[in-house]
């Protein structure tokens, strides 16, 4: 039965996906609707009305995340990769061990990469829609205050403990449940139809920062959506950008504990000298991972039998 899909088209695949991802969407809110019934007392109509930025709905939030980590993204994209495959791990690419050298590229390209991140998270809070689509224009800034608030109260008391608890529910996990989605499935997908890499890590990348609709932070992930999506293709192991997704994660994380009245990203004067050379390094660092990559279209994707057309360790036309 672990092959079900194996041999199923692409639409057929994209079809089972979205199907599995909307039925764990289902679930989650259903318990998400018990969740907070039952630990507030709430009544259906009274749930519109409640604060959930409060101390009291902390602890809901934070198992709230938990669950949504592992219903919404984690559980159906194993189970997705199980009827795909008679080997899952392999599929998502799980079991190939990271190279040391990869693991301290994947960490050191987050870090170089922050203030070209932070930059284009200001250039996108310019973004002004006010005159010519005021609805979308108001929509995507109160959306993105109230998640900001909403992170703010999650983070909550600055204590080891509570950062600890912090660092799995708001950096590890979505690390995991994310990667193994958006590249170990989503982007595999993509390069396998569009028969080329680039276009399978551009548009993964983009689907990656759509998905959390906070369009104020747009170009910020989107970015990071790439560079996740070259650890994953050029080391050939999921967990690569996993690790560097973590630290991109944690680090934020870890500023609200030293920081609390930090919110979106630090407060920090970038020049435009910094920002030119933390986009270069970026480049320059994912050209020497091409470089030295061994990996290639038939390693990848020696699960697929009807790939169709053959490869070998450099093939040019599929990178």
């Amino acid at each position: 039965m672990n092959t079900y899909l194996k041999y199923k088209p692409v639409w057929y695949r994209i079809m089972v996906m979205i199907s599995l991802i909307a039925g764990a969407y289902l679930i989650f809110a259903f318990f998400s609707l018990f969740l907070i019934r039952k630990m507030t007392g709430a009544t259906i109509p009274e749930l519109q009305s409640l604060d959930f930025t409060s101390p009291e709905m902390v602890s809901v939030q934070k198992i709230l995340l938990l669950v949504q980590s592992l219903v919404l993204i984690i559980i159906p994209s194993l189970l997705y990769a199980y009827f795909a495959d008679p080997h899952p791990t392999r599929f998502l690419r799980l079991d190939v061990k990271p190279r040391a050298w990869h693991l301290l590229v994947a960490a050191v390209i987050v870090l170089i990469a922050m203030p070209s991140a932070f930059w284009l998270g200001e250039l996108n809070k310019q973004m002004d829609l006010s005159r010519s689509l005021p609805a979308l224009d108001k929509w995507v800034r109160e959306s993105e205050t109230e998640t900001n608030k909403l992170v703010e109260a999650i983070i909550g008391k600055q204590d080891l403990k509570n950062l600890l608890i912090n660092m799995v529910l708001m950096a590890l996990l979505p690390a995991i449940g994310e990667e193994i989605l958006f590249r170990g499935l989503i982007q595999k997908g993509l390069i396998r139809v569009f028969r080329k890499v680039w276009p399978g890590i551009l548009v993964s990348a983009f689907i990656f920062s759509f998905i959390h609709f906070q369009f104020l932070t747009f170009l910020t992930r989107f970015e990071l959506g790439i560079i996740l999506g070259a650890l994953f293709w050029y080391s050939g192991s999921l967990w690569v950008p996993v690790l560097a997704h973590f630290v991109f994660n944690g680090i934020q994380v870890y500023a609200a504990y030293l920081q609390p009245e930090m919110k979106d990203a630090p407060d920090w004067s970038i020049s435009a000298g910094l920002v030119g050379g933390s986009f270069l390094v970026v480049l320059v660092l994912v050209i020497i991972l091409r470089q030295t990559s061994t990996v290639n279209m038939y390693e990848v994707y020696d699960d697929e039998d009807d790939f169709g057309f053959e490869v070998g360790p450099k093939d040019e036309y599929l990178d």
